[in-house]
């Protein structure tokens, strides 16, 4: 019966780790559901599989990624004048964007869709906002470049 529980615990962690490398592209924090999957799978046995010291570096890791990726959204968004509308929609379209790039088949892919429904969430913002076209695509494009 152990080892069924162990090729159960191994199983949801590969799923674990599968689900955070494809949330990666959708804009979700795909680092931190991958370091959280093998937390999970140190505690299970014992840090035997999986010592301290790579969790800690792999930790490290990921806050840097996330940290670098959320301060250059940030960046390119207020350099371009975008409000936290246009973050906020910037982050609803790319994610909507990347599911409907890769899960229906319109031959866009999961990060080319991210993209374009990170450019159009952010421009559909900033017009939610009350700014004028103008202002609205320069601040769009800025939430653009920044995800970029």
């Amino acid at each position: 019966m152990d080892i069924f529980f162990s090729i159960l615990w191994l199983g949801l962690f590969l799923l674990l780790l599968l689900a955070g490398l494809l949330s990666i592209p959708f804009g979700l924090p795909g680092t931190l559901v991958i370091l959280g999957a093998g937390l999970g799978y140190g505690f299970l046995t014992d840090f035997r599989a999986i010592d301290g010291t790579s969790l800690w570096i792999a930790a490290v890791l990921a806050a840097t990624a996330e940290g670098i990726e959320f301060l250059v959204g940030i960046w390119g968004g207020k350099r371009y004048g975008a409000s936290r509308a246009g973050f906020w929609g910037g982050f609803f379209g790319g994610f909507v964007g990347g599911i409907v790039g890769a899960g229906f088949g319109f031959g866009l892919g999961a990060i080319p869709g991210g993209l374009l429904g990170t450019l159009t969430g952010g421009v559909a913002g900033e017009l939610l906002s009350g700014k004028t076209r103008s202002r609205a695509l320069g601040a769009g494009y800025g939430v653009f470049l920044g995800r970029l």
